[in-house]
């Protein structure tokens, strides 16, 4: 019923649930549905995420019974709505807003994150931090949009937090990873830089990381340590 009431927009509720009920056969009742759907969702007008009018939304203690197919096409209808509204504000709008948020000192992702072009102030004297994953960096630049995005009793819910990450990465594509994996090449660039360092200031030989090359999953580990 969530991944259905997501994807109704504008849809009415007596609509909504006439359908729901007609699909399953009316093992439930109508005014039953309605009730779920007041309780699972909220029908209002977000212009910052480009509504034009009152739309469906899902109550954030409820987004973990989304599907990655509804994430996806929820996306995918995020990304019309904010298309059609630079074409309406125009092209010489639409051009300076793009301009303003890029950042000369590295390469701009989607939310507006830049992969730096060289390597930050490093102490030789204290042993480097390992590089991240890609997930990882994901996470770090995500958490707080997800987090302010929930109301405030569940802003400290760590696995609920987690649970969306997982979600939301899940429900990219293979292109909306890219600058997530140019952040993982860059971090262990900036790794290997800081250890040779390091190695140096000690007067020690590099040995090889016995980790290294070994396989492991981004999601299970970067969850894990938030747990």
């Amino acid at each position: 019923l969530v991944n259905v009431v997501a994807r109704s927009g504008p849809t009415g509720i007596l609509v909504i649930a006439s359908e729901f009920v007609s699909k399953h056969h009316h093992k439930f009742t109508k005014r039953l549905i309605s009730t779920k759907i007041d309780e699972v969702a909220k029908k209002e007008k977000r212009e910052e995420e480009g509504d034009t009018r009152l739309v469906w939304h899902i109550l954030p203690e409820y987004h973990h019974l989304l599907d990655v197919e509804t994430l996806r096409f929820l996306r995918r209808e995020k990304e019309k709505r904010h298309e059609q509204d630079d074409r309406k504000r125009g092209n010489r709008n639409s051009s300076s807003s793009q301009l303003k948020r890029r950042d000369s000192n590295g390469e701009k992702s989607e939310d507006g994150t830049n992969v730096p072009r060289s390597f930050p102030a490093y102490d030789a004297h204290e042993a480097p931090k390992e590089s991240r994953k890609a997930f990882t960096h994901f996470c770090i630049h995500t958490r707080r949009k997800v987090k302010h995005s929930l109301g405030p009793e569940h802003r400290k819910d760590k696995s609920c937090i987690n649970s969306i990450l997982k979600d939301k990465w899940y429900a990219m594509s293979a292109a909306e990873k890219t600058i997530w994996q140019k952040w993982e090449a860059w971090d262990a660039k900036r790794f290997a830089h800081e250890r040779k360092l390091y190695t140096r200031s000690e007067g020690k030989v590099t040995k090889p990381d016995p980790s290294y090359g070994r396989e492991r999953s981004p999601v299970t580990s970067i969850l894990k340590k938030k747990r």
